[in-house]
């Protein structure tokens, strides 16, 4: 059925089937209750891709706990910070030396005292390429964190992310 044995490597590693993307401390306004929300695989979110029988309103995102209507523009604004964090920190990384591993210290030099190249520290793996490939981390691809997040503000209507 699944065409891998139980207790090969495949198998232990459980790949999830699609990305990962966590906004951390979304705040119910009602219950207070505070949660994460993975915005690739929940399925309230996401609803316009499940059968129209299973979710009545696909419109409205709604608390785990009390039901109440979560705020789609707090967490339209939350994404954009999270877009924008991701940004700075992209552009303040560090340089190192793939020889030596030495942190880039003078503006100027294209090389390394040791005459390596340099590479950045974060931004620049392909998913494909990480230990985890469906999470969305500092090392993932910056392009792909930006395609993600402007499919995601596409099907959402989320014009302030777009």
């Amino acid at each position: 059925m699944i065409h891998c044995k139980e207790f090969s490597k495949e198998a232990q590693e459980g790949m999830e089937p699609s990305l990962v993307l966590v906004v951390p401390d979304v705040i119910c306004e009602n219950c207070q209750r505070c949660f994460d929300l993975d915005i690739c695989r929940d399925p309230l979110l996401n609803a316009s891709e499940l059968e129209e029988e299973e979710v009545e309103d696909s419109d409205e995102w709604r608390c785990q706990t009390c039901g109440w209507i979560l705020s789609k523009p707090a967490i339209e604004r939350r994404l954009i910070d999270l877009l924008n964090r991701r940004l700075v920190s992209y552009q303040l990384q560090d340089l190192k030396c793939k020889n030596c591993k030495m942190v880039k210290n003078s503006v100027v030099s294209p090389y390394c005292e040791c005459t390596g190249e340099f590479e950045q520290t974060m931004g620049h793996i392909q998913p494909e390429k990480l230990r985890n490939q469906n999470l969305l981390n500092q090392m993932t691809d910056v392009q792909v964190f930006f395609q993600m997040l402007r499919n995601f503000a596409q099907s959402h209507q989320m014009a302030m992310l777009q």
